[in-house]
């Protein structure tokens, strides 16, 4: 890989984007740890290492607790430059590192109050949730050891029957007919162990089925007050009902994991990546974080078919909103000017007339459920505008 730099000249805004590279061998990490730059980047082209075994070994541990740790257990994240999503996804992770090794907690730190903090808070249990998603997949050792039996005896089988093959384009008489019931054993064998290991194969679905079903329980009690935290116990619903159920998600749960995954992930937490990755699997769809998170469009994500002026003549406050919502306008509202509530996907949901000379527009949603909607304007004039509007349950 080439690496990458760092275009912002404010240097408190690159100090607080400093991250950490593991030191891991090759061809998983650096050739040489011990000769790494210290700065973060190392001004070095190489080609992209390749895994001839397939990529089946992963570092799974998380680091030791670093100062960035600290800082964001004592809340010296800095509310000015990280927005409240991006702060509590530093937060989760944090608390997921804890939480899946306590041993990083001493006792009497500021990690250990930011731990005893969190406990039994919804960000708490979302990380529990996911624990126990992750625990589904999990295979004990002599089920994991009679998978890889099957595996290494099929392998055999089959290569016997391919040397046979070989064999036959020469032999004749009676060594062609020993050599056929030499074929025909190993494809019986083949047969015997596919059964098997199908049959062990369907059991460890069937198994993680059931057990789901008391996450899926554990997943349902969890209470969410924020947009980010109810998008992952969305993707924790549909993931569970479907794809660990061995099932495949339906075109409703296909658009809503879509409207997740077109969020702006500093807007939309942690579960927006989780969004795309069940996606990107299943329809190919491909996300731009410079479009989706663009500067000045504050993180807004665009319905088809809708687009913007590069100005802003309306805000709505509060936002996120929770009962009533305020749409301010730079100038009066002219005659006959609307303003349309559209779901994630566009569609029109609602439709309001616009008083005229008026500068403002209140407008009640306290029926409408939780989640991200787009308010458009439009009327007369041939530009249209739209903003971003975050409902939230109180």
């Amino acid at each position: 890989a080439i690496g990458a730099r760092h275009e912002n000249p404010d240097q408190n805004f690159v100090n607080k984007s400093q991250y950490i590279v593991l030191s891991i061998p090759a061809p998983f990490g650096p050739e040489n740890p011990e000769s790494a730059s210290p700065t973060w980047f190392k001004e070095e082209s190489r080609s992209e290492y390749q895994c001839d075994s397939g990529c089946d070994v992963w570092l799974t541990e998380d680091p030791p607790i670093r100062e960035l740790d600290e800082k964001i257990a004592g809340g010296e994240v800095d509310p000015g430059v990280h927005s409240a999503p991006m702060i509590w996804m530093l937060e989760r992770n944090l608390y997921r590192k804890l939480y899946n090794d306590p041993s990083l907690i001493q006792s009497g730190s500021v990690i250990d109050s930011f731990y005893s903090a969190k406990a039994g808070t919804t960000m708490a249990q979302l990380v529990e949730a996911e624990t126990a998603i992750h625990d589904l997949y999990e295979l004990d050792a002599g089920t994991v050891t009679q998978l890889e039996t099957y595996r290494t005896q099929l392998v055999s089988s089959m290569e016997e029957v391919m040397n046979i093959d070989s064999l036959l384009q020469t032999a004749s008489g009676q060594d062609s007919l020993d050599l056929l019931v030499q074929r025909a054993s190993a494809a019986q064998a083949i047969d015997s162990l596919s059964q098997l290991n199908t049959a062990l194969v369907n059991s460890i679905l069937q198994n993680r089925s059931n057990a789901a079903d008391a996450v899926i329980a554990q997943n349902d009690a969890i209470v969410t007050s924020y947009i980010w935290e109810s998008n992952e116990k969305t993707v924790n619903d549909i993931l569970l009902n479907t794809l660990v159920k061995g099932l495949l998600p339906d075109s409703v749960q296909i658009n809503t994991l879509g409207g997740i995954a077109r969020q702006c992930p500093y807007e939309g937490g942690t579960a927006v990546f989780r969004a795309r990755a069940i996606l990107e699997g299943l329809t190919g769809e491909a996300f731009d974080d410079e479009v989706l998170c663009a500067e000045g469009q504050q993180g807004l994500v665009m319905p088809p078919g809708v687009n913007t002026i590069p100005f802003k003549t309306i805000v709505a406050y509060p936002n996120p909103a929770h009962n009533v919502v305020t749409v301010r306008f730079a100038h009066k509202i002219d005659q006959g000017q609307q303003m349309a509530l559209l779901s994630p996907l566009g569609q029109t949901l609602q439709v309001y007339d616009l008083p005229e000379g008026d500068i403002q527009f209140n407008m009640d949603i306290s029926g409408m459920p939780q989640g991200i909607y787009y308010l458009k304007l439009f009327g007369n004039c041939q530009q249209t505008e739209i903003i971003k509007l975050v409902i939230q349950e109180r």
